[in-house]
């Protein structure tokens, strides 16, 4: 269906079955009107007015009916067909009419077709509600009943609507609206659609003038400079900025500040000369910013991780006089008519200057800072802001963000930011103190450890960042708020419902967070929202709302002929009001273009570009650009300057850049090109287009991925239709693809596409290389043997990790008959004195020693938020149940022997305990007693249920489900299944529908059989023989240096400390384990095994680890005791280097997993080692 874009109030759900509700209304006067056509088609082009002028398209798709078909008002189907209606800006109401009626008199046969709208108009008697909704699945349908009011002076229509998805709010607005277009249809039929009135006069004054009462006075006529040296007056002595282990008082930063003014003004720096700051983080940036703004110079931020081409085009397009830098820096930038001034190497020359106040001649109307951001030329373009904006916007911030001289504000942004100096400038204007830092390399661990140690209590993060650092604090379970911290500000990006949901559930939910949004046009922040501390308001949002203008700012949302939009409808968004920028430096046509007149007062308008909405509270709710620019990660990026560049290098023909996530929500660029021709390959052209772009732009503005074309997908009318541009491969930058040629390499790459996710995978691609790790290659393995019948090691794929590699090795064994064949596990035929698997057997034996243990239970307990279909979760239970027979299973002693006993019906029901009549935090405390009664009660192997489940209900919408299963009929493994087909279940039932999951073929007492016969004779005597021989001699027990002395026996009593590596680290290791033909697993047990080392100084040392033991293709979807742990002993003796020992790693490892069969504990029976019960057997 075409969606077109309707004033919704809740989001699209796509399985949702629609709600409809009717609201019915009267047209006044309709025998008034002049058009000289039927009220039908009247009526029919006004509906289709309001339609254009909600979705803003030229051309729109609506659905028509054929009026002469419908007599009988109790006829239950309708002959809709499909009526397009095209508007222009231009197109005037009389236009339309001749249109449609010429449409619905050429189209009286057309029958209804798939392609339709979501939207309709019908003419017939009212009341056929019912018959509507059974056939259709429309948003809004217009209702008329002209064939029984033809002689009134009204008409009477209904407008039918989906409740789950406007509002009733809403639907009288739009009533309102059509009533409104309808009347100045009447009055001015040739006058432009576009320009036809709408609003009702109290919706017009409630957008225009009510929402943008904003006037606050603040001082008019200080720069932000002089409200800094009047702080400095109140406190001298007090911390101004830190960096590192260094630190200035306000007025030393002061005194520095005037020395550099001075020196400044002695080299000629006056009013309209630009300023570059080109530096590292250090002290020297906020000396050098305060002295550029004291001396009367315009200040231009220049990053040194910009390439040097860029830096090059922005010092000559502004044409600095003096530049600030460091000497170190000084080969990266061509400067031959700028001074450069060197602080680190000529501050024995600066400070020769006075420390008093410097005189100049700078005003509010003076120039105070450019910033440049990115261009749709190619090249960047210089904002130009006065004194004035800046002053306004850091008395605005102090006031709004109730900064005062206890905050510790922490500077993150770049330089080159303008967001900086709203981190810097309130600050030193109010007596806080400024905590500097390098963001580089700061991760959010670091960033954490900064916020604590330096009392940090206003910090202004990206949303990108902010949700990593989010992820970090559940990572790393921190559960308490951090010290002194009081606001969170991101702005830069969207600031997305995920990322809130994680907000609410971190220590910092009790903090404000405010969503900024603004574009350095208008000086920095202009709009903000704060975000509510109950996160039951933040639901009513279909997304994050970026909120209300700041004092002395303005909003209008306007169409394109710069009309007011109704509450709810999109727009452009401008800004006005004070703080705008005094337009783009040597860029007098685009200022024009983007700095307008403002309709509606004295002033000006900045036209951002931004699509927009009010919604009814008031609140701007973002959309998107209307053109291609984008934010990433806080840095405002043009992708037409992207584009430019792309298309001047000689291969490249035509590029779009488009911005996408990856599998992790990351928003990444992605260029799609068309090249010219040239016998050069795709991946080589790739590469050599990234390393062009790295010398033209800065990083954040290349491409993650880049993808050829032969031609861009077109749209009907010949536009470039970007919804149809191919989706990214995030998961691997392809090598030389060469396709699979023979049936085993096809059969093989299909298995590894399956374990990997990933399609199109070539016959020398390195499956470690491509993502596998330990767990997938078990899984590959185990594939292989069923597919192919045969059965291949671990260390076989570790040895020849590419397709073409392994199938030449399998070639080789077949001829050579050396392939084994693997048993098939079928579906047993004996159904009574089942055996017990391997790792039943010992677990059972243990059992019996210590029935009350509960040491081999697994339990868990999750919260469930929002409306329960219990009926259809206890369906969804008693069906997984019966799917898998261990669920149901016992084990029983027949004889002196264990078996397991299968029930075959059992009656399954839900127990639910309902908390909801005790007070709110009694419900908590209670639940916590319930669940860990449920997990304490001992298990009758013989007896009882090993699967237990619990409902607790704390209201209508939260419920916590407690499960306490026992080990011996699951494993870690199992927990997946059991979700993924509850999951897949109660979806089914609350759909009335049957289970969609497939039958199990086979079950686990069938593998139990299987596992006997296969492990057994030659193979168990082989797979036995190597533990034995590895774990020969004397076993070691590792001393480490503890804390209180170990207990005589064990406890099973321990803690989990949860911890995140960097995604830098992450990746170097990675490279690294791939590099050296290891898995991920390998290198950081190593390096664990080196760590036991360094601290025990033992040269034997053995590391448990489990494995999944499901290296059979057919038990990965039972749930079942399948984990076993292996040993992994390795020796560290004659001092090797890392890499030497990560091969002898290896080797243990691969054994290892060729001989995983074995159950731990049995090895353990069979070696009998020494017992310590303070210790683990082995």
């Amino acid at each position: 269906m075409y969606q077109l874009r309707l004033p919704l109030d809740y989001p699209r759900l796509l399985t949702q079955t629609p709600n409809y509700k009717q609201e019915t209304f009267d047209i006044p006067n309709l025998q008034n009107q002049k058009s000289g056509k039927s009220l039908e088609f009247f009526l029919l082009a006004a509906w289709g007015c309001l339609i254009y002028r909600y979705h803003q398209d030229e051309t729109l798709i609506s659905v028509g009916l054929d009026f002469g078909k419908l007599q009988d008002t109790n006829q239950s189907s309708f002959d809709l067909f499909p009526l397009t209606l095209q508007i222009s800006s231009s197109t005037n109401f009389a236009e339309l009419l001749d249109n449609i009626e010429k449409q619905i008199t050429d189209n009286k046969d057309v029958k209804q077709e798939k392609k339709q709208s979501n939207i309709a108009f019908i003419d017939l008697g009212l009341g056929n509600l019912n018959s509507l909704q059974d056939q259709f699945n429309f948003d809004l349908i217009l209702l008329t009943n002209l064939s029984r009011n033809l002689q009134a002076d009204t008409c009477q229509c209904q407008l039918i609507y989906n409740a789950n998805l406007f509002s009733l709010q809403t639907i009288k607005r739009i009533i309102d609206h059509f009533k409104i277009l309808i009347n100045s249809i009447k009055n001015s039929p040739q006058k432009p659609i576009q320009q036809l009135s709408l609003l009702t006069p109290s919706e017009k004054y409630k957008i225009l003038y009510e929402w943008n009462q904003t006037q606050t006075n603040y001082n008019q006529d200080k720069c932000i400079h002089q409200l800094f040296e009047e702080q400095v007056e109140r406190t001298p002595d007090a911390v101004a900025v830190v960096y590192e282990e260094e630190q200035l008082t306000y007025q030393e930063l002061n005194q520095k500040a005037n020395q550099l003014a001075n020196y400044l003004q002695t080299l000629g720096v006056s009013n309209g000369k630009f300023i570059g700051l080109f530096l590292e983080p250090s002290l020297n940036r906020i000396i050098g910013l305060l002295g550029i703004l004291k001396a009367g110079g315009i200040y231009l931020p220049l990053d040194p991780t910009y390439p040097q081409e860029r830096l090059n085009f922005m010092i000559e397009d502004s044409k600095i006089s003096i530049l600030l830098t460091q000497k170190y820096l000084n080969p990266k930038l061509s400067i031959k008519s700028s001074k450069t001034i060197n602080l680190d190497t000529d501050w024995d020359k600066i400070e020769q200057e006075f420390c008093h106040e410097v005189e100049n001649q700078t005003t509010v109307e003076n120039l105070a800072y450019v910033i440049y951001t990115s261009g749709s030329t190619g090249m960047p373009k210089g904002v130009l802001i006065d004194h004035k904006a800046l002053s306004y916007h850091c008395q605005n911030m102090i006031v709004y963000y109730k900064l005062n001289n206890s905050d510790r504000v922490l500077q993150f942004a770049s330089f080159s930011f303008d967001v900086s100096l709203e981190q810097i400038l309130p600050t030193l204007a109010v007596g806080a103190t400024l905590i500097l830092v390098n963001t580089k390399d700061l991760i959010p661990s670091d960033l954490n450890k900064i916020i604590i140690d330096f009392n940090v209590s206003v910090v202004d993060l990206p949303p990108g960042y902010l949700t990593q650092w989010l992820h970090c604090l559940e990572q790393n379970r921190i559960s308490t708020a951090i010290n002194k911290l009081r606001l969170v500000i991101s702005g830069g990006e969207t600031l997305s419902l995920n990322t809130i949901e994680k907000w609410y559930q971190s220590p910092l939910k009790d903090i404000s967070l405010i969503n900024a949004y603004g574009p350095t046009e208008a000086t920095i922040t202009a709009i903000t929202f704060l975000v509510p501390k109950d996160k039951k308001l933040i639901e009513l949002y279909r997304t994050i709302p970026i909120g209300r203008p700041l004092p002395n700012r303005k909003t209008y949302i306007l169409d394109t002929q710069k009309n007011p939009v109704p509450i709810g409808v999109v727009g452009e968004l401008y800004i006005g009001g004070e703080g705008l920028a005094c337009g783009y430096l040597n860029q007098f046509e685009l200022t024009q273009e983007k700095f307008i007149n403002n309709p509606f007062e004295i002033g000006q308008l900045y036209k951002t570009g931004d699509l927009a909405r009010y919604l009814t509270d008031g609140n701007i709710e973002f959309l998107g650009r209307i053109d291609n620019q984008v934010k990433l990660r806080g840095f405002r990026i043009e992708l037409g300057e992207i584009e430019t560049i792309l298309t001047k290098y000689s291969y490249v023909r035509e590029a779009k850049i488009m911005i996408r996530e990856d599998n992790y929500s990351n928003q990444r660029l992605v260029a799609y090109i068309i090249l010219n021709p040239c016998q050069t390959s795709s991946l080589k052209i790739s590469q050599q287009i990234k390393e062009y772009l790295q010398e033209k732009l800065p990083n954040y503005m290349i491409p993650s991925v880049f993808i050829i074309l032969e031609t861009f997908p077109l749209t009907p009318n010949g536009k470039i239709d970007y919804h149809s541009f191919p989706e990214p491969d995030f998961s691997t930058l392809k090598k030389n693809y060469i396709a699979p040629r023979t049936t085993e390499q096809k059969i093989l790459a299909n298995l590894w596409s399956q374990v990997l996710k990933i399609e199109n995978i070539g016959i020398n691609d390195n499956f470690f290389e491509l993502g596998g790790h330990s767990l997938l290659a078990t899984q590959l393995v185990s594939l292989v043997k069923e597919t192919l019948n045969i059965e291949i090691s671990m260390s076989l794929l570790f040895e020849y990790p590419t397709i073409s590699q392994l199938s030449k090795y399998l070639n080789i064994l077949q001829k050579n008959n050396n392939i084994l064949q693997l048993p098939s596990i079928t579906p047993r035929q004996k159904q009574d004195n089942i055996p017990l698997s391997f790792s039943q057997q010992r677990l059972w034996f243990l059992h019996q020693l210590n029935p009350n243990n509960s040491a081999y239970t697994l339990s868990s307990a999750f919260q469930i938020k929002g409306k329960l279909n219990i009926s259809a979760l206890e369906k969804s239970f008693s069906e997984i149940i019966k799917r898998h027979e261990i669920l149901r299973t016992n084990l029983v002693d027949i004889g002196g022997k264990s078996f397991q006993y299968i029930h075959q019906n059992v009656n399954f029901q839900l127990p639910i305990i309902d908390l909801e009549d005790l007070p709110t935090k009694q419900r908590e405390i209670e639940a916590k007693i319930k669940v860990n009664q449920l997990i304490n009660i001992p298990f009758d192997l013989a007896e009882d249920c090993l699967f237990r489940v619990q409902l607790l209900r704390l209201d209508e919408k939260n419920y916590i489900l407690s499960l306490n299963i026992h080990h011996i009929i699951f494993d870690g493994w199992s927990f997946s299944i059991l979700f993924r087909e509850l999951q897949n279940l109660y979806g089914d039932y609350c759909q009335n529908s049957v289970s969609s999951l497939p039958t199990l073929p086979i079950q686990y007492a069938d593998f139990s059989y299987w596992q006997k016969e296969y492990l057994s004779g030659d193979r168990l005597d082989s797979q036995l023989n190597y533990w034995k021989q590895k774990l020969s001699g004397t076993l070691p027990q590792l001393e480490l240096p503890i804390d209180y002395p170990r207990p005589k026996i064990k406890t099973y009593r321990g803690s989990v400390k949860t911890f995140c590596f960097s995604s830098e680290l992450t990746t170097k290791i990675t490279f690294f384990s791939q590099r050296e033909g290891v898995s991920l697993f390998m290198t950081l047990l190593t390096a664990y095994k080196v760590l036991l080392y360094r601290y025990s100084r033992q040269e034997d040392i053995i590391v448990g680890t489990p494995i999944a033991g499901r290296n059979h293709r057919k038990i990965e979807p039972l749930m079942g005791f399948f984990v076993n742990t292996l040993a992994l002993r390795t020796d560290l003796s004659d001092n090797p280097s890392f890499q030497e020992l990560l091969k002898r790693v290896k080797t243990v490892c691969l054994e290892a997993y060729d001989h995983q069969d074995i159950p731990f504990e049995q090895l353990v029976e069979v070696l009998q080692p020494e017992r310590d019960l303070s210790h683990t057997p082995i």
